[in-house]
């Protein structure tokens, strides 16, 4: 595949996700106080800026057509993609039945591990790192409960 092709496939799907984020945001409820930011405003911003920067990408796309024809995309450790996709999408299910915490004790071990990171050290580090900081921000500082 060319990287027209891929540049081409990825902005239009990621126009997509960024559409369905947009429409799931709105659906959040609003902040009574006027002062507060609300649950909606973090993933407002998010979800707007990845429809924003997908049609910057496909307009490039569009308009660089016949430069990029013969360069071609290698997707090297696909392995490792296929693996972090998949265990992104059960430390989302587990989430609900397991709490933050938890998931992300025994998934962000295994994020990294997908990565190629092979010492113990530096990921029961970087866990325990994640982890602190998650909590510090969210639960004490900002005072929002992680589930």
């Amino acid at each position: 595949m060319n990287r027209n092709m891929a540049n081409l496939i990825a902005s239009i799907v990621f126009i997509i996700i960024g559409t369905w984020f947009l429409y799931n945001t709105v659906q959040l409820p609003q902040t009574t106080n006027a002062a507060d930011v609300g649950p909606r405003a973090f993933p407002l911003i998010m979800s707007i800026s990845i429809i924003v920067f997908s049609i910057v990408l496909l307009v490039q796309t569009i308009l660089s057509r016949k430069q990029d024809m013969d360069k071609k995309i290698y997707i090297h450790r696909a392995w490792s993609v296929v693996t972090f996709a998949a265990l992104l999408i059960i430390f989302v299910l587990a989430i609900p039945r397991l709490g933050y915490y938890l998931s992300a004790l025994i998934f962000f071990p295994l994020f990294i591990f997908a990565t190629g990171e092979k010492s113990l050290i530096k990921v029961s580090l970087l866990t325990a790192g994640f982890l602190g900081f998650t909590k510090v921000a969210f639960d004490m500082l900002l005072g929002v409960p992680l589930p």
